[in-house]
């Protein structure tokens, strides 16, 4: 799964690391991150219903009976769109196996 990239701009004293004074510098550095990219795959039922196709109500009693991967924040469901989406890839293939039997 490819990583996001996250730009953050950072001062750095140049003084102190070259001993030359009065050259500060800001800096664009990029680094990894996983954080931003695991909150951005956090999906509600309603979004989840509408990226499948089906009813808010249907994707609550697919979670419930563990049908759907989820877990429940105070009263909401949320689920994680990549886990939701492996599970699906895993039962198409399950079910292409079963027909070609």
């Amino acid at each position: 799964m490819p990583k996001k990239l996250l730009n953050s701009m950072i001062n750095i004293n140049i003084d102190r690391m070259t001993g030359l004074k009065g050259t500060n510098e800001i800096l664009l550095i990029t680094r990894e991150t996983e954080e931003k990219e695991t909150m951005s795959s956090i999906v509600t039922a309603r979004e989840l219903g509408k990226y499948l196709k089906l009813f808010e109500s249907t994707i609550y009693k697919l979670a419930s009976c563990g049908e759907l991967p989820g877990f429940k924040v105070g009263d909401s469901w949320r689920f994680d769109m990549e886990e939701v989406l492996r599970r699906l890839e895993n039962r198409r293939k399950e079910t292409i196996k079963r027909e070609a039997i």
